[in-house]
């Protein structure tokens, strides 16, 4: 068996927090302890798996196996931490390249002018104590720039963004063909997006839907510490 995944959010090391709780303003000697607070969560578990167990004719009792570990990550962004067992990998991002194309009136409107800024906060809904549609509209007009929205499941009502015509309001697009044609992304912090505005060389804020917890806050600001993003803004 080999252990899988994007978020180093279950090994320990002195090298970074937990990701999922990078936001909270811990001092670094406490690195090792956040990866504490994971398994505290995981503990709810106990019962279920003791009770699958027996049904399944195993012992109750049973030692974690120290399995191997890919992780879906370049070392470009975050090195592997010097402390991580051997059997763990960063392999790399990984990408799976989109056969569908860009859509007419999306390839019409990044062909109508200067590069436009994308936004787009993913699949999560969210809640903002102003008007996110309001803001991207402001931003429009006092920057001079278009933009192109992807709707998402946030951002439902975008009546006004869709009556201005420097503004593209989508509900998706596969972001290998859009990213290279956008002069930067702001987006919600997903490793997902930020690897894909690293792939396209291009330039990103993050502001994480999930805060003060998650993992969005610490890509946003590894990628920062990087010098390829801006620190990252909670959206709410």
């Amino acid at each position: 068996m080999i252990k899988a995944d994007v978020v180093p959010a279950s090994q320990p090391t002195k090298a970074f927090p937990n990701p999922v709780f990078s936001a909270l303003p811990l001092p670094a000697f406490l690195n090792r302890f956040t990866y504490r607070l994971t398994g505290l969560g995981l503990r709810m578990w106990t019962k279920p798996i003791r009770e699958f167990r027996q049904s399944v004719g195993l012992p109750e009792r049973y030692r974690k196996p120290d399995l191997p570990s890919i992780y879906g990550i370049s070392e470009h962004l975050l090195e592997k931490p010097h402390d991580f067992s051997a059997n763990s990998y960063f392999t790399g991002f990984w990408f799976d390249d989109s056969a569908t194309e860009l859509s007419e009136d999306l390839a019409a409107f990044i062909a109508g002018g200067e590069a436009p800024l994308l936004i787009t906060f993913g699949s999560m809904p969210f809640d903002s104590r102003v008007s996110v549609s309001g803001l991207i509209s402001a931003l429009s007009t006092r920057l001079g720039i278009r933009i192109i929205v992807v709707k998402g499941w946030g951002l439902s009502h975008t009546t006004e963004l869709e009556a201005d015509p420097a503004i593209k309001v989508i509900d998706g697009a596969p972001y290998d063909r859009l990213f290279p044609f956008v002069k930067a992304v702001v987006h919600h912090g997903g490793i997902g997006t930020a690897a894909a505005c690293l792939r396209a060389g291009k330039p990103f804020l993050a502001c994480p839907v999930l805060h003060p917890f998650g993992d969005q806050y610490f890509w946003g600001k590894v990628a920062c510490q990087k010098g390829v993003a801006l620190y990252p803004q909670p959206l709410k």
